[in-house]
């Protein structure tokens, strides 16, 4: 961790019979981005009883925020105190060397409410010396191709031929253009602060992953499928599977927008905290997509 607050992490890999040295920060981490590690000015609370952990069998003492969704850690130092104030952290997805008002603690564990912990099994202190020069920077590079590729998208021209369904595809290609507007404006704000103590970093980090853009381009795509269904029917004879498909794609319309508006409720009631809202967004996102019967999952 540098004095800016900015994690670095080191590797090399080899690509091709070439060994290639690279280091990332946290801002990397877009894919796995979850709010586990404590932020400054957070308070956490210890938990009865006590266990040895490491092969050394240190001590260690749980402690946990006070909300059921936080994760639960494992400290070892003393003094144990009820109750503490973290201050800063150097580790990874919550193991590492925790700075509070008390102490500076060794965190051994870091159990999530839900999902697999993460568990130190080794602790070892090292002396070790590197050179920054030597190491390309994987996040640079990842931002570069991402940028890349949004305005690759960006320049692709829509196709789109005159029918009854036009203005439906139209509204679709503005969407896109706007989505990958909004992805390369949250993309650039992830590079201007580090995600340990940066909220805007954090913000826009959760942002990206919202899945709310997937139920307005489900919306938009189901409403042309029932579009040019209709626009078939209307030509042609129809047959009773058309008329299921019909009835399916009405009833997957009438769900999206009920998922629409559970989101923008997510969003009215979390303000400009995507931290917070968004494994709210994505329960209802799992919701919505396991909403199908098998009967319409059949026909469509």
């Amino acid at each position: 961790m540098s004095p800016k607050g900015l994690v670095l992490s080191f590797y090399n890999r080899l690509k091709k019979g070439v060994l290639e040295k690279k280091y990332t920060t946290m801002n990397t981490e877009i894919a796995n981005y979850t709010p586990m590690i404590p932020a400054s000015n957070y308070w956490i609370f210890k938990h009865s009883g006590n266990l040895r952990t490491l092969p050394q069998n240190f001590v260690a003492y749980k402690y946990k925020a006070g909300s059921s969704e936080s994760p639960t850690f494992l400290f070892c130092g003393y003094p144990p105190a009820e109750k503490l104030k973290v201050s800063k952290m150097t580790g990874y997805s919550g193991i590492g060397y925790l700075k509070t008002d008390r102490a500076i603690y060794m965190v051994t564990e870091m159990k999530p409410a839900t999902g697999n912990s993460f568990v130190a099994v080794k602790w070892k202190e090292v002396n070790i010396s590197l050179n920054l020069a030597d190491f390309q920077s994987a996040e640079g590079e990842f931002y570069t191709k991402a940028g890349e590729e949004i305005e690759k998208e960006q320049n692709k021209p829509a196709k789109i031929k005159e029918s009854e369904c036009s203005r439906i595809e139209h509204e679709i290609a503005v969407e896109k253009k706007r989505m990958l507007t909004e992805q390369q404006d949250l993309l650039s704000k992830t590079t201007r602060g580090n995600m340990l103590n940066d909220s805007k970093v954090k913000n826009a980090m959760a942002a990206m992953q919202d899945p709310t853009r997937g139920l307005i381009q489900n919306r938009l795509e189901t409403e042309l499928r029932l579009c040019k269904l209709i626009d078939r029917m209307n030509k042609q004879s129809t047959t009773e599977l058309d008329k299921r498909k019909k009835e399916c794609l009405e009833t997957q319309l009438g769900d999206s927008a009920d998922a629409t508006a559970e989101s923008e409720a997510i969003d009215a009631q979390y303000g400009l905290n995507k931290v917070q809202a968004l494994p709210k967004k994505r329960d209802l996102y799992k919701k919505f997509t396991h909403k199908r019967t098998k009967e319409c999952m059949k026909v469509l």
